[in-house]
């Protein structure tokens, strides 16, 4: 038997064909699967579905043992004398849902495909049967193809984020040209809906192993408000409508476990807490190293340094997306007249290497 404990991955090695309680009595009580059923193939698999309908699959034991080393142990053992059989085949019980175990050999033999789109909101679901199944029965290839749509939703690094982040703005812009979202500043189908969520990120990689997707999920999450969507406690469609207009996202937040929102609480203090104690350690000016004339540096001043520090530590206090705002005043420092050019490259510098260290720290800040 399998072993169907908590960790997806761990392997226990086939000792006697699988069986499903509650299985119709016989073989000959499974429904053939139309596509599935295969004339020349040499294994029967019967499962049950979510009705508790029995269907059958005929397949070869040749593909299912090149794709998981689990099959490849169950075949080589010798089968009992009294092992069911139907047609002269052998008969394996399996313990998975029937409609779980036809999207894997429909993905298996080439009838359909792996989903693809990243940012479609029912990605998370369509993949968790297949990832699953995949893990539980070791398809290393199957699962690095799901893992890898899944990372492009939630990538590790900073530069694919802010990458997906830029695509997503521009997304967002031509979703409201396309809906006349202008005419009223309002969106009553915001695009918002089209995107994967955090909260289904989570749990898909609490229960399928994809530690990598963490950090982003919860940074993400940590970013919205609890007032929106259909979870939310704003229940005023045109303020929701407003709001969804200058791209504002949403989260299932009673889908959240409570130990996520302890986790999502105190990591989200966590990060403002050290990116204000970093902007504190910032220089007064960047003028140490520099090489120009006195002259040059005469539209420096103290002030507009003070000024542009101010307001970067104010947006930090009322904006959660901090990466976001950091962003932002590296945009500005690179126009800004309230310095010069030696304060601006500092400036850059600087908050390019603070937006770098809160994305490394993210783990630690959630306790991931």
């Amino acid at each position: 038997m399998l072993d169907d404990g908590t960790n997806p991955r761990k392997r226990k090695r086939m000792s006697s064909p699988m069986e499903r309680e509650g299985a119709p009595a016989t073989s000959a009580s499974f429904k053939k699967h139309e596509a599935l059923y295969l004339e020349d193939g040499n294994v029967i698999m019967c499962a049950v579905n979510a009705t508790g309908e029995g269907i059958a699959f005929r397949v070869h034991r040749s593909i299912l043992a090149s794709v998981s080393p689990v099959f490849a142990d169950m075949f080589t053992l010798p089968l009992p004398s009294e092992n069911e059989s139907h047609e002269g085949l052998p008969v394996v019980r399996m313990p998975d849902q029937a409609d779980d175990l036809e999207m894997l050999l429909m993905i298996l033999y080439h009838k359909t495909a792996l989903p693809s789109d990243h940012l479609d909101p029912r990605m998370p679901h369509a993949v968790r049967p297949i990832l699953v199944i995949a893990c539980k029965y070791e398809m290393e290839n199957i699962r690095e193809q799901i893992v890898s749509i899944v990372k492009k939703a939630w990538p590790s690094s900073l530069q694919c984020w802010d990458r997906m982040e830029a695509e997503i703005k521009a997304m967002n812009r031509q979703w409201h040209q396309q809906h006349d979202c202008a005419r009223d500043y309002s969106c009553r189908d915001p695009l918002d809906a089209h995107l994967p969520g955090p909260v289904a990120a989570i749990s898909l990689a609490r229960d399928c192993d994809i530690p990598e997707i963490l950090p982003a999920a919860f940074y993400h999450l940590s970013r919205l408000s609890m007032e929106l969507g259909p979870d939310g406690s704003e229940h005023d469609e045109r303020i929701q409508r407003a709001y969804f207009f200058h791209g504002e996202r949403t989260a299932k937040w009673k889908s959240l476990a409570g130990e996520d929102y302890y986790r999502l609480f105190v990591g989200r203090k966590k990060l403002r807490e050290a990116v204000a104690k970093e902007i504190e350690a910032w220089p007064k000016d960047y003028h140490e190293n520099r090489i120009a004339e006195e002259d040059l540096f005469e539209d420096c001043s103290e002030a507009g340094i003070h000024e542009f520090v101010s307001r970067i530590k104010g947006s930090i206090r009322t904006n959660q997306d901090t990466l976001s705002v950091l962003l932002q005043f590296i945009e500005e420092a690179d126009t800004t007249t309230l310095f010069c050019c030696d304060c601006a490259w500092g400036f850059i510098e600087d908050i390019n290497e603070l937006r770098a260290r809160v994305w490394e720290h993210l783990p630690e800040y959630f306790d991931l």
